[in-house]
């Protein structure tokens, strides 16, 4: 299995952050299935726009947004996601100057991987 995205010291955290005791199996899979798409388009994004994903350079944006999903509802984890992507300053217009370089090669495998099993 390919497997591309953040360091799991932040991405347990981040799935977690918004499942409650109250939440029935759909709605904590819904949140848990819009965190790891939240996940992906953050990585892809930055990545494509030449941006570092490391654990060290996202912590305090993953943390915070922790703390904006903590036992949120389904249509408001929605809104956060929405709002954080529409202000994240990397935008999918990297895609056009995006290269292979020495170190994303583990990346541009997991891209090339992701687009062929879309199509």
């Amino acid at each position: 299995m390919i497997r591309y995205g953040i360091a799991d010291l932040l991405s347990y955290p981040l799935l977690l952050a918004p499942i409650t005791i109250n939440d029935d199996d759909d709605t904590a899979n819904k949140k848990l299935n819009m965190v790891a798409r939240y996940i992906e388009i953050f990585v892809v994004r930055r990545s494509i726009n030449y941006r570092r994903f490391s654990a060290s350079s996202i912590r305090n944006t993953m943390y915070n947004l922790v703390k904006d999903i903590r036992s949120k509802d389904v249509l408001t984890i929605e809104m956060i996601f929405k709002n954080r992507l529409e202000e994240m300053p990397e935008d999918w217009d990297g895609l056009i100057q995006f290269g292979l370089h020495g170190q994303n090669k583990r990346f541009v495998k997991f891209f090339s991987f992701a687009n062929n099993i879309l199509h």
